[in-house]
Formats: C-alpha cells, structure tokens, sequence
C-alpha cells in the first residue's frame, strides 16, 4: 500500500528575519545635529562679540600737547644753561651779557648819539670844506642831508646786527609748530578712519562667514537626512522581499506535499479497484463450476 505524503517545510518568518529599525540612526543624526547647533551658536556668540568690541579710537589735543612741548623745552633750555653754567661760566655769562649789549649798542639812544658826533665831526666838517658857509641855510640844509642820509644808515646798520643776533640765538618754541600739530592731527585721524574700516570689514566677513556656516550646516544634515532615508528603504525593500521569498516558499512547499498525497491517494484508489475485480471474477468461476 502506499506511504503517507511528505509534511511540508515550513520557515517562520517572524523568528528568521527582523524589521528594520531606523531609530538608531535617526538618534545619531540627531545628536550630529545637536552638536553642529553648538557649534554654530558660539559662532554666532562670537561674532556677535566682535562686533560690539570697536577699535579703540586715538585721541589728539594738540593744546595740551603743545603746552607740554612748551614745558619740556624750557626745561631743556634751562639744563643746558646751567651746564654751560658749570662747565664755562665765562662763555655763559658772555651769552647772557651779549642780548643786553647788542640792544643797547643799537637802540635810540645810540642812534641819537651817534648822529649828534656824526653832525659835530662830519657834518660840518665836510660842508665847511666843500666851501659852504655851514651856518648859512644852505650850508645848515647840506648837513642836515648828510645827517640823515647817515641816520637811515646807521638804523640799517643796526636792524641788521639785531636780526643777525636773533638768528644765531633764536628763542624757545612756545609748544609745536602749527604745521606739525596739523599734520599729527591729520595722522591720527587717519589712524583712526583705518582702524574702523578694518573693523567693519572684519564684521562684514564674519557676518559672512556666519552665513556660510548656517548654509553649510543645513546642506549637511539634508544630505545625511536623505543618505539615512534611503537607506531605510533600501532596508526595508531587503526585508520585504526577503519576507515575500519565504511566503512563496512556504507555498511552493505546501503545494508540493500536497500534490504528493493526492497521487499517494490516489494510486491506492487504483490498487483497491483492481483488487475488487480480481475477487468478483473468482466467485463466478467457482459458482459456474458448481
């Protein structure tokens, strides 16, 4: 007689395969995220400090500058004095006594004294010998020409001893030359136009460089937010069709056991029928012969 069919081969899927879980990755995206917010924030904290820390401005007074250039030169005037003082006491009493003297030597008085010799010894002298009565008008007119003629020149004279002079010692700067404090205030103010410009342009690149961090940061999680979405489906697609193979082989399986024991079954039917047959035509031979 015929066996019984094969049993079927059976996989359960539940045991064999696990559904993807995408958590995992989404928390490390998470955290990456996290991370590059504060990175970005203390970026943003920084640039937010430079930009309320300005240069620190240079101030100029040239008032107080000069006053203090005053100081230190009649400081320095009066060091050098009384090192001449100490060294050559008769140079440095010359120099004191030659300003005294030189003004003295070209003053008034002295003008007045000389064209009173000049009259008494040239004047007349030299009227009376050309020939002319020098109490006449003509001979008083004569001297009074030369006499000033004379005047004007000595006062000439002594314009020039007294320029001279004052040239070879010339007196102390009361403070800077104004075209030296204009042109320091002039530098500083420039120093000053430079160092804010340097400063706006480091904010304006900073400001820039924020933005292209921002812009960076949100390229980045939107590429690795795509990366980690495919790969979840990619994932997933795995796992179904591995789900849909072992459904269809279980199938392919139960289809084939059960092909098996219909022909199983149905080749005993077979055997009993021929059976049947064998026993009917015995009994009618044996009542025939009876």
């Amino acid at each position: 007689m015929g066996g019984s069919a094969p049993a079927p081969v059976q996989y359960d899927t539940s045991k064999m395969y696990t559904r993807p879980d995408p958590q995992g990755t989404y928390d490390l995206l998470a955290a990456s995220s996290k991370l590059a917010e504060g990175s970005l924030d203390l970026q943003r904290k920084n640039v937010d400090l430079a930009s309320k820390s300005p240069p620190q401005m240079l101030s100029y007074n040239p008032t107080e500058i000069s006053n203090q250039a005053f100081e230190l030169g009649l400081g320095n005037i009066s060091r050098e004095r009384q090192g001449e003082a100490l060294t050559n006491p008769f140079a440095a009493q010359m120099r004191l006594d030659m300003g005294e003297q030189v003004a003295k030597a070209t003053d008034e008085d002295a003008l007045e004294d000389f064209l009173t010799r000049f009259t008494r010894e040239r004047g007349i002298t030299s009227v009376a010998a050309s020939g002319v009565d020098p109490s006449s008008t003509i001979g008083r007119s004569a001297i009074f020409d030369k006499t000033a003629e004379a005047g004007r020149n000595m006062m000439f004279d002594n314009l020039a001893k007294r320029q001279a002079y004052l040239q070879a010692t010339p007196a102390p700067m009361g403070g800077i030359d104004p075209g030296a404090a204009v042109s320091a205030g002039q530098a500083v103010k420039d120093a000053n136009i430079g160092s804010m410009n340097s400063f706006q342009s480091q904010n304006l690149q900073n400001a820039f460089g924020m933005g292209q961090s921002y812009s960076d940061y949100v390229n980045k999680m939107m590429g690795e937010t795509m990366s980690a979405n495919q790969a979840e489906q990619a994932n997933l697609r795995q796992y179904q069709e591995q789900l849909i193979n072992n459904l269809l082989g279980n199938a392919n399986s139960t289809n084939a056991a059960n092909a098996a024991a219909s022909a199983g079954q149905q080749a005993q039917t077979g055997s009993l029928i021929a059976g049947g047959g064998a026993a009917l035509g015995i009994a009618a031979a044996a009542a025939i012969m009876i």
